[in-house]
């Protein structure tokens, strides 16, 4: 694994604790955008954990 590669996958990590306090905030209600960032930063995470140089 390389350093862009665990750069990535905290970028992932970060989006997905974005998304998740969000989802506990009780005021916000953006009609669950709040998950689609949550798959997003899985996404992002997945990719950079595959990604190969």
């Amino acid at each position: 694994m390389s350093n862009k590669s665990i750069k990535i996958m905290l970028l992932g990590i970060m989006v997905m604790l974005f998304g998740g306090f969000i989802v506990l905030d009780p005021a916000s209600n953006l009609g669950g955008i709040e998950l689609l960032i949550i798959f997003i930063g899985l996404t992002i995470g997945i990719f950079g954990m595959i990604e190969r140089d």
